[in-house]
């Protein structure tokens, strides 16, 4: 019962939120600080302490990359989050072009296990969904907890819902608005 109240103020918090954040796309901000925003909500959405928003150009390649990380949203450069297209969770998410619930990353060999990690006895759960419109894959978004199964179905169904709802509008507008003003 505790469980089912939490993720329903957790829908509620989101339904609040995705207004929130409709009202702040429609002031058309650069697709950057559109990115850094989605990924800020999505986190805060589901508790997670980490995460990444990837978008993909038309020939699968990472173009841009907004990484959350220790408290900070950083740009990246796109080349640099390639392994994770081609070897990691967000890879096998845009192939199949269904999201994943990831209890434990040390476990799911989807999971592109970093240097950093082999070492590390933390065990870290994901979730992962991805951002389609019009039948294409624009990108991929990833999000990380610190605890074995720290996200429910639930928050899978709140993510591919925000997904849904930034992918038809904010993100492809940008796109093809030609505004990627980045930096």
């Amino acid at each position: 019962m505790a469980s089912t109240r939490t993720e329903m103020a957790r829908a509620r918090n989101m339904i609040g939120s995705l207004s929130a954040l409709s009202h702040e796309l429609r002031l058309r901000p650069s697709l950057r600080d559109a990115m850094m925003r989605i990924l800020q909500l999505s986190m805060e959405s589901v508790n997670a302490e980490s995460g990444s928003i990837l978008l993909l150009d038309e020939d699968g390649e990472v173009s841009h990359a907004v990484l959350a990380y220790a408290g900070e949203i950083k740009v990246l450069p796109g080349d640099s989050m390639r392994a994770f297209v081609s070897e990691g969770l967000a890879g096998w998410v845009i192939g199949n072009r269904r999201p994943a619930l990831v209890p434990s990353t040390r476990d799911d060999p989807r999971w592109l296990q970093r240097s950093w990690e082999l070492h590390d006895i933390a065990v870290r759960s994901a979730v992962c969904v991805p951002l389609v419109t019009g039948g294409r894959v624009l990108g991929v978004l990833t999000l990380v907890q610190r605890q074995r199964g720290g996200f429910s179905p639930g928050d899978l169904a709140l993510l591919c819902s925000l997904a849904f709802c930034v992918s038809s509008t904010s993100i492809r507008q940008a796109l093809h608005a030609d505004r990627l003003d980045w930096q």
